[in-house]
């Protein structure tokens, strides 16, 4: 368990400069009983702090990822400037979270998050040191037409982004902004039906965790069409069956992981973000700027990815580390 002035530190980050709470802001603290209470108490002290209005919401385990909140948890959600989603299974697919997000609510959406998180790790990094590579990588995306990414592992996907804008997720200070922070990534949605080829899995599936052996998933068309590796590709496979829509197998993001402070755990939350790693998602992709409004949003993380877009590498394993991994006094 760690100690409740280390986990305040971390949650100064999160509220000064991840989301900079001000004076008189509604704060709204989203926990179920899969996380730490305690995560919510501290980062509610820190608002206090700024003079912001703190309330916390105590929710049950969502059954899927992405799955709508309680209608009462989706009215304060509209009524907030600010949501931190301590929970988890994530709602920052939801059609709540868009429509705060549209109100101008700013969330950070830290799915699987534990005590630790607020200490070590992601929460460590040089944000606006890093912002730089972030808007330059998007930049590159946006403006490209294709996009081929592929791995040590075995994945080699291609897709069509041509007229779709690269997100940039490394924190949610303007109004309306969403993202994974502490987390940093460059993510994606390929233009539905357009990718192809082959993903391999060899380090994370939300929900289900580390991967045992990988996963192996044909691609045609733009979705899912076949599932390999033994009792963890039957549980994926069964995980995306469940939510009984076709629209689930859809390719629905590509992200790239750009916080070196990350490392791979088993933790969805932490895994894509972690410098050296990408991900690929099924389902939902509305949040992103796509159009497939699938019930379910579920991200799958591989390692050593080399991302090339119209034919130039944008990144590849070995590429130079980022900048300063030490909080700067920016901000």
């Amino acid at each position: 368990m760690a100690e409740f002035a280390d986990m305040m530190q971390g949650a100064r980050v999160l509220v000064d400069r991840l989301t900079d709470v001000k004076p008189g802001e509604q704060v709204l603290v989203l926990i179920d009983g899969g996380r730490s209470f305690r995560i919510a108490e501290v980062v509610a002290e820190a608002a206090r702090e700024r003079d912001g209005v703190p309330v916390i919401a105590l929710m049950d385990i969502l059954p899927v990822p992405n799955t709508e909140p309680p209608p009462t948890v989706a009215a304060a959600m509209q009524q907030a400037n600010v949501i931190f989603g301590f929970l988890s299974k994530s709602v920052f697919h939801t059609k709540a979270r868009l429509a705060a997000s549209q109100r101008g609510a700013r969330m950070i959406s830290a799915t699987g998050i534990v005590e630790e998180t607020l200490v070590d790790g992601l929460i460590k990094a040089d944000f606006f040191g890093i912002k730089p590579v972030v808007d330059d990588l998007a930049e590159h995306i946006t403006a490209g037409r294709q996009i081929r990414i592929t791995s040590p592992g075995g994945t080699d996907l291609t897709a069509s982004i041509q007229g779709r804008r690269a997100n940039r997720e490394i924190w949610s200070r303007e109004p309306g902004q969403a993202s994974a922070a502490p987390g940093i990534e460059v993510n994606v949605p390929p233009l539905e039906g357009t990718a192809e080829g082959t993903v391999v899995v060899d380090a994370s599936i939300a929900t289900i965790g580390l991967i045992h052996l990988p996963i192996r998933m044909t691609v045609e068309g733009g979705r899912v069409t076949g599932f390999e590796g033994g009792e963890q590709a039957e549980q994926l496979s069964r995980l995306i069956a469940s939510v009984n829509d076709p629209r689930a197998y859809a390719i629905a993001e590509i992200g790239i992981g750009l916080n070196p402070e990350g490392r791979i755990t088993g933790s969805i939350f932490e895994d894509e973000s972690a410098f050296g790693t990408a991900h690929v998602a099924l389902g939902n992709n509305t949040a992103h700027g796509g159009t497939n409004p699938a019930p379910i949003h579920l991200d799958m993380v591989f390692l050593k990815p080399t991302i090339e877009v119209d034919g130039q590498v944008l990144v590849a394993p070995g590429t130079p580390a980022l900048p300063s991994t030490r909080p700067s006094s920016n901000g």
